[in-house]
């Protein structure tokens, strides 16, 4: 492939419905119906290729929102390189401790429990909150070796994404580091995995410091699952807390099923709980139904203690193109032939199906 050459190019994405029901209100803290449909829309464009030379692998990913109450905009974009040391990906997306965390989402059925969409997650129970965001940066992932694996990221600004410039003295955190290991295993029938991921960062208006540190572990073994972590932040911004998670997941014949319970405490703010049962079932190709139903307290300071109610119900559609030249039925030179985007985490779209 030369400079400037041509690149494989993949289109992806989903359409997902969704109708939640319940204490709605309670959930987003306003007034919003306790019924209403709503829509979740993503087409994610990908382009990649191979240099003949030197192996090195290139491309690029734009993830855009198409929800119509929207303008048109990226949610996430990023540009990647890939060779035998590792990938490097610049741009906006996630930070490598939610990229490596391990724990109760990652055995949930439908839209994801804790880490789910619609209104019924709870990510402040399985998140490092200055790794949750789309912000600006550089990431690396080490190859796998004996099944361990590295990462690493730095954001200088988490408040900053796209083309905004970071401001100075806005009571935010900057200069985030984040460190993750991570190791995986098979014995047989039986999967394990392990992983730490921790966080750095600082004031910019001040010179406290925030850090962070998660642990997490999943156990997988004839069509079974658990998985679970523990977490801990010390943020000058949203004060200190503890977090832990634990989850299960089993299939019994199409239908797949899992509860996921997360909680916050010892906390200087918010101390949320959820405990989140979900069923699954593949309908068409490509087409999945889901129920998912939360138990769940904000855990607000000033607010009484009550459990809530939330139900989610989703129809979700994921779609994956081929790159052009397949397509019609020829075969790319072997130079540039590759899984197109299997680097990228997020263009794995046919987890959805």
């Amino acid at each position: 492939m030369r400079p400037g050459g041509a690149l494989d190019l993949a289109v992806g994405g989903f359409a997902k419905f969704y109708w939640v029901a319940g204490d709605v209100a309670d959930r987003f803290g306003g007034r919003q119906s306790s019924s209403d449909f709503r829509n979740d829309i993503e087409v994610h464009v990908g382009v990649q290729g191979r240099d003949a030379g030197t192996g090195i692998v290139d491309g690029a990913v734009v993830e855009s929102d198409a929800e119509t109450n929207k303008n048109p905009e990226a949610d996430e974009t990023h540009v990647c390189l890939r060779d035998g040391v590792g990938d490097v990906q610049f741009g906006d997306d996630d930070g490598i401790a939610e990229d490596f965390a391990i724990g109760a989402h990652e055995v949930a059925v439908a839209t994801g429990g804790l880490d789910g969409e619609g209104g019924i997650e709870n990510k402040d129970t399985i998140y490092l909150k200055a790794s949750d965001n789309d912000s600006t940066k550089i990431k690396y992932k080490s190859p796998t070796l004996a099944g361990f694996q590295l990462g690493g990221s730095y954001t200088p600004s988490p408040a900053s994404e796209g083309a905004n410039l970071a401001v100075t003295d806005a009571g935010a955190l900057e200069d985030v580091i984040e460190g993750a290991l991570q190791w995986t295993g098979t014995f047989g029938e039986v999967g394990l995995q392990a992983g730490v991921v921790c966080a750095h960062a600082r004031e910019d208006s001040g010179n406290d410091s925030y850090r962070g540190v998660y642990v997490g572990g999943k156990l997988t073994a004839f069509g079974i699952a658990f998985a679970g972590g523990w977490g801990t932040e010390d943020s000058p911004l949203t004060g200190d807390r503890r977090f832990a998670n634990v989850g299960a997941s089993a299939s019994l014949g199409p239908i797949a099923l899992s509860v996921n319970y997360g909680k916050a405490y010892d906390a200087d703010a918010a101390e949320p709980e959820a405990l989140i049962l979900g069923a699954d079932v593949g309908v068409l190709p490509g087409l999945a139904f889901g129920l998912e139903v939360s138990f769940f307290d904000q855990g607000r300071p000033g607010d009484r203690e009550e459990e809530r109610v939330l139900a989610l119900t989703s129809l979700r559609l994921a779609f994956r193109g081929r790159p052009p030249g397949r397509a019609q039925g020829r075969r790319l030179p072997r130079s540039s032939r590759s899984a197109p985007l299997s680097w990228a985490p997020k263009m794995k779209i046919a987890a959805e199906t």
